[in-house]
């Protein structure tokens, strides 16, 4: 990645996959605990806590590093038009895993951290396979950004 320091890339890309897998592997205990119902146990009940405080590390840590992409790699790929459905889509996704992470923690309400928290995980199971789609897909899909763009692809 341009304008990164050696190593930032995988550093990003493993912080990603520690926390998408991580929301994923508590989806059966979010099930379980919100809406109360019985969920085969894949992952003993005693390390939930500690997925959930790994998850929440990582998290943190990824919108640090999302901070700082936001900085330097969207700009710089936004004027060239390179990526922008993806990228903006992996944004609002991010920027929503954010907002309502805060909110499962923070809002009073019972029936507000269930629909915080259905939402966090559906819009994680989404962002998992944008986040994908962004990566595996670099270069190929250009969006034009000024009519010059345009009568050169044709």
């Amino acid at each position: 990645m341009r304008g990164f320091p050696k190593g930032f890339y995988a550093c990003l890309i493993v912080i990603l996959f520690v926390t998408y897998t991580s929301g994923i592997a508590l989806i059966p205990h979010v099930i379980d605990i919100r809406l109360m119902l019985e969920m085969p146990e894949l992952i003993p009940f005693e390390w939930n806590r500690s997925l959930i405080a790994l998850h929440g590390i990582v998290a943190f840590l990824c919108a640090l590093l999302l901070g700082s992409v936001w900085a330097i790699h969207m700009r710089m790929w936004w004027k060239k038009g390179i990526h922008r459905i993806s990228g903006a889509l992996l944004s609002i996704c991010l920027l929503l895993l954010i907002l309502t992470g805060v909110g499962i923690h923070y809002l009073g309400d019972e029936s507000l951290i269930l629909m915080a928290s259905l939402s966090h995980s559906s819009i994680g199971y989404i962002a998992s396979f944008v986040t994908l789609a962004h990566i595996m897909f670099k270069g190929v899909i250009k969006t034009p950004i000024s009519t010059n763009d345009i009568k050169n692809t044709n």
